[in-house]
């Protein structure tokens, strides 16, 4: 199945876009963060979802997702199934 997933966050006092898009993206990579909550909605019309990656991860239902910054690190990252 297709899904559409996103992730929002409110970014303040940024001078341009551009910088409002590099503060989401330092959120995003930052090794503590809590920006693992995503909306996932699939195309097929059906309900969506809101998924919490780090509330998952407590609960042990999946391993830790570790990504480095750089432009691909995440791309190739995968959840995988302990449960």
């Amino acid at each position: 199945m297709d899904y559409l997933v996103s992730w929002k966050i409110d970014v303040f006092d940024a001078a341009t876009p551009i910088e409002a898009a590099m503060q989401a993206r330092k959120a995003q990579t930052c090794p503590d963060t809590i920006a693992t909550v995503f909306t996932v909605r699939p195309k097929d019309g059906s309900t969506p979802v809101q998924v919490d990656l780090t509330e998952l991860a407590e609960e042990e239902k999946f391993a830790t997702i570790l990504c480095s910054p750089g432009p691909a690190s995440c791309t190739a990252a995968m959840l995988n199934r302990i449960k």
